[in-house]
């Protein structure tokens, strides 16, 4: 249900964001954002948590044998989230909308709605498979799936291989997104640190979206910007399969 809710917003954002990008700028898309952003936050402070006051985060004591691995596999989903996202955007408007000038925001947008709406469909299935405790298969198909995706992005020249990627990206992530939520979550519980581990499962995500973006940054300073997005989709392909370390959590 998370998943399909997060889906939901993501399938109408790219679209909106397109077309306000396109008549009003890239700027403009910042600045609503962060209201809309600030706005979603209001209900939280308003939501009684079912947590103790008043403590301190620690990690004395904290069961480094049980999570070293999630934090591990954590870091790569950072620098898969960094390929999807940023640094697929940016090879399509070079490489596929440079032409559409400024409704590239807008043609991009429609085509990644589609991707998400899709995969809503999948999510749903995938969320049942998860039940059944069909994780470990649902998670490795996953995995294997968004990197054969990131092997292909180099190779996109026209707007349809950019929807046909969108959605094959989508889906895979969300067959291994699913299950791996579930694990986290059953990795907090049982380590009794639940505060501590999601902070650092958090921070390990973030680690590994600054190395993608440094990755991004040198491969294109020493080859260039096509040539050099084109390898980091192809070193993101192998680097992809690393998230295979955390299939023992899923079983």
């Amino acid at each position: 249900t998370m998943q399909l809710v997060e889906k939901a917003a993501r399938v109408v954002s790219p679209l909106a964001g397109g077309l306000v990008a396109s008549f009003w700028g890239p700027s403009a898309v910042i600045f609503v954002s962060a209201i809309l952003f600030a706005l979603a936050a209001l209900p939280l402070f308003r939501t009684v948590e079912p947590t103790t006051l008043k403590t301190r985060v620690r990690v004395t004591g904290f069961p480094w044998k049980l999570a070293k691995t999630s934090l591990f596999t954590e870091v790569q989903i950072g620098f898969d989230l960094v390929t999807s996202t940023t640094a697929w955007a940016l090879f399509a408007a070079i490489a596929v909308f440079a032409a559409f000038g400024n409704g590239m925001y807008a043609a991009f947008g429609v085509l990644a709605s589609f991707g998400v709406l899709v995969s809503m469909l999948a999510s749903w299935l995938f969320g049942k498979l998860t039940d059944k405790r069909h994780g470990d298969f649902l998670f490795t198909a996953g995995v294997v799936s968004n990197a054969v995706t990131h092997a292909l992005r180099p190779f996109v020249t026209v707007p349809l291989a950019v929807l046909g990627v969108n959605m094959a990206n989508e889906t895979a992530t969300s067959a291994y997104a699913l299950p791996w939520t579930r694990a986290v979550f059953n990795i907090a519980d049982t380590s009794g640190f639940r505060i501590a581990y999601m902070a650092m499962l958090q921070a390990a995500s973030d680690i590994g979206s600054l190395i993608a973006c440094l990755a991004l940054a040198g491969l294109v300073w020493f080859f260039g910007a096509m040539p050099g997005m084109q390898l980091f989709f192809i070193c993101s392909a192998f680097l992809g399969l690393i998230i295979l370390a955390g299939r023992r959590y899923t079983r």
